[in-house]
């Protein structure tokens, strides 16, 4: 379902966290953490790294059994300072 000015960050968030679907988060800080998680270099802001990303974040949040708890640590990662010990 597409709803007008709801983008894919924004559904995967109201999916995962609000009905427990495994859906990818793809943010800023996802994508500094999975660079150096997947070492993945290049221009972050490309279609294709784009792609790749939240590929790359689909895969990492597979199907595990709390989708929101992880995507929500996830994009906290970089914040809290892990994301800089990845890699």
């Amino acid at each position: 379902m597409q709803i007008p000015g709801i983008g894919a960050y924004t559904a995967g968030a109201v999916a995962s966290i609000a009905f427990e679907q495994c859906e990818p988060l793809v943010d800023g800080n996802v994508i500094r953490v999975l660079c150096r998680l997947r070492a993945v270099s290049g221009d972050p802001s490309t279609t294709a790294a784009s792609k790749t990303h939240w590929l790359l974040a689909s895969q990492l949040l597979g199907d595990c059994a709390r989708p929101g708890d992880f995507n929500q640590v996830e994009a906290r990662l970089h914040r809290i300072g892990i994301g800089l010990r990845l890699g």
